[in-house]
């Protein structure tokens, strides 16, 4: 069993799609693969800024539980960015809410992903060592990112009512594809080290 199975990550929207059980249903690959074609799930505009709320949050957990741990600065450097940008998220959200009206909506999704979370955290403290972590962390954040923006594409943009929140989503797009990048360097100079300290 490789580590990403043994720990079973699923970082930001990953619970949101491990919710709809009839999707994996259908495959019998990893369900975190980033190539995965996500069907399209309607959510209000309530349910979307709570899911932003929700996904922000886990991620800053989730940073500060690696960051605390991780001997290496890239990863660590990569985590204090993961707590940086999802804390603006975090407010910059809030703030869009009020200002449109609208109210923060639990979904399905959004307890699933606060589940997930708990269970990731937990994870996380049962890894061996350092660099363990550090290989799942990196891994499993780029598969997540890469998940979450095609649920972004597929879901989220399309169900949006509110033109602010449309705009607001477009600019998630964006700093989603900037980690997703920067958690594969992360995930390649991992491994390239690795070689090397053998």
């Amino acid at each position: 069993m490789n580590h990403l199975c043994k720990y079973s990550f699923s970082f930001l929207f990953l619970a949101l799609i491990s919710s709809s059980s009839a999707v994996f249903a259908q495959s019998t690959g990893d369900p975190r693969t980033p190539e995965r074609k996500i069907p399209d799930v309607q959510l209000s505009d309530g349910q979307i800024v709570n899911l932003l709320k929700t996904v922000d949050t886990g991620e800053i957990k989730i940073a500060k539980a690696v960051e605390t741990r991780t001997q290496n600065k890239d990863v660590k450097a990569f985590a204090e960015r993961m707590i940086q940008d999802h804390q603006k998220s975090l407010t910059n959200n809030e703030k869009l809410a009020k200002k449109i009206h609208v109210p923060f909506e639990p979904s399905e999704q959004s307890v699933a992903l606060q589940e997930s979370v708990k269970r990731d955290l937990s994870s996380l403290a049962s890894a061996k060592d350092p660099g363990e972590l550090d290989r799942v962390y990196a891994e499993s954040q780029y598969k997540a990112h890469e998940t979450a923006l095609n649920l972004l594409d597929n879901s989220m943009v399309t169900s949006a009512k509110n033109p602010e929140l449309k705009k607001e989503l477009t600019q998630v797009h964006e700093v989603v594809q900037k980690h997703s990048d920067q958690a594969e360097e992360l995930k390649k100079k991992l491994a390239s080290d690795a070689k090397v300290k053998k």
